[in-house]
């Protein structure tokens, strides 16, 4: 390991902003002594922003990691190093970009070996990404109920009789299926029958060059989707816009400048942007795939390095998983947010999920303080909800609200937007 850290290929690496910057730590306190022939040292990485998950990213994030990954592992090859596997856990979103940083999965390349961490590739990125792609299939929803990811024979049945039409399904997909029947499902069996024991190494990169070829090409949702084009669809007049602007800025500079802010259902992220300007980190989190595509793509040059984009629904957010329930912690504790903003999604939370107005104001309660926007039943966007629907939300009021933020909030009332169908209001959570 020590060998690597010093070597021009990990450095370069580094440099291009594939994997994340890492060192021997000087101060070893804290390492507890090991027995044997192993040696205790402390490897240590930039701190992340957040920890986030496949099942957390957008569609665009998930086929940059694995681009990521491939990329790593074919410089990697070009320095005399391989990678032990392949799996979108050894990624995370970092200054803007996907980023790999399992250093201790890097090894040293030994002539003739395979990457065995290529069938783990496949089902834990190439299969749920070409599900996603021609099928439409939510690969988040899949990776977060069976993280080891998806069998060949699971993608084969999703992409259906006609699936090897599909670039890359032949070699990458079919011949996986055929080996998972022959053998059982021993991983042993079939990996020894992908690759040779004596594998050149330029077959190697041929594996490697196919993949980063066959998911370079997939795609996802393309269409707009229903809040993807809220900006420009918005019952809004630009002076009501410009307006909401202004008074968000005021707002969070009354809270605690330099701290970490959530954005609860950011949308595309315009009001991220500002509070970005503002607050020491934004985690910009929203349900649409689409719209968090478009903060990502927004984020790729580099500029604004402190927001955090997040798939996750608010009303299904992921729970503690893995060994112990503590292998991957739930959303909130990996939030650690002081503030949030909350804006145009009360209405989402209270009517389209049925979710009690005193839920919401408790969810808000888990926070320092932030600025929520109010929206009357009297909103067009509102009464669009509401429009094929039984009413039967009586407390969905202004009145009712405003009670139920008191019991946890100071509350001041920024101004009205939207021709008095909109409020919105800076809280400071009661000693």
């Amino acid at each position: 390991m020590e060998d690597l850290l010093s070597t021009s290929v990990f450095q370069k690496l580094v440099d291009d902003q594939l994997v994340i910057p890492t060192h021997f730590a000087n101060d070893t306190s804290g390492v507890p002594p090991l027995e044997g022939v192993w040696s205790s040292r402390l490897l240590e990485h930039a701190p992340l922003d957040m920890v986030t998950y496949p099942y957390e990213w957008s569609f665009e994030m998930f086929r940059d990691a694995a681009l990521t990954t491939l990329t790593v592992l074919r410089k990697l090859l070009d320095g005399g190093y391989i990678l032990k596997d392949g799996t979108p856990f050894n990624v995370m979103h970092f200054h803007g970009r996907m980023t790999f940083i399992d250093i201790l999965s890097i090894d040293r390349y030994q002539q003739g070996q395979p990457w065995e961490g290529y069938a783990q590739f496949c089902r834990q990125f190439l299969f749920p990404l070409m599900a996603a792609s021609h099928k439409g299939f939510d690969f988040r929803a899949y990776l977060r109920g069976k993280p080891d990811g998806m069998t060949a024979g699971e993608i084969t049945r999703i992409l259906g009789v006609f699936g090897f039409r599909y670039k890359g399904s032949l070699r990458h997909v079919y011949l996986h299926s055929a080996l998972e029947q022959a053998f059982g499902g021993n991983d042993v069996g079939v990996r020894e029958n992908i690759t040779p024991k004596a594998l050149p190494k330029q077959t190697l990169y041929n594996i490697v060059d196919s993949l980063y070829r066959v998911i370079e090409k997939l795609s996802g949702p393309t269409q707009q989707s229903e809040w993807s084009d809220y900006t420009a669809t918005c019952t809004y007049t630009k002076a009501d816009t410009e307006l909401k602007a202004t008074m968000i800025q005021n707002g969070l500079t009354e809270l605690a400048p330099e701290s970490r802010l959530v954005d609860l259902g950011s949308n595309t992220g315009e009001f991220s942007l500002i509070a970005a300007d503002i607050m020491k980190l934004v985690i910009s989190m929203d349900i649409d795939n689409i719209c968090v595509d478009k903060l990502y793509k927004r984020l790729q040059n580099g500029e604004i390095t402190n927001i955090v984009p997040l798939f996750t629904d608010l009303c299904n957010p992921a729970p503690a998983q893995g060994w112990g329930l503590v292998e991957r912690p739930s959303l909130f504790e990996r939030l650690q947010a002081d503030h949030f903003i909350a804006l145009a999604l009360v209405h989402h939370i209270c009517i389209s999920a049925n979710v009690p107005v005193p839920a919401f104001v408790e969810l808000l309660a888990q926070f320092s303080g932030g600025i929520v926007e109010w929206v009357d039943k009297t909103d067009p966007m509102v009464q669009q909800l509401l429009r094929n629907r039984v009413d039967i939300f009586d407390d969905y009021t202004w009145d009712y609200f405003l009670a139920c933020l008191k019991k946890q909030f100071d509350v001041t009332v920024l101004g009205e937007l939207n021709n008095g169908t909109r409020r919105l209001c800076l809280v400071k959570r009661l000693p």
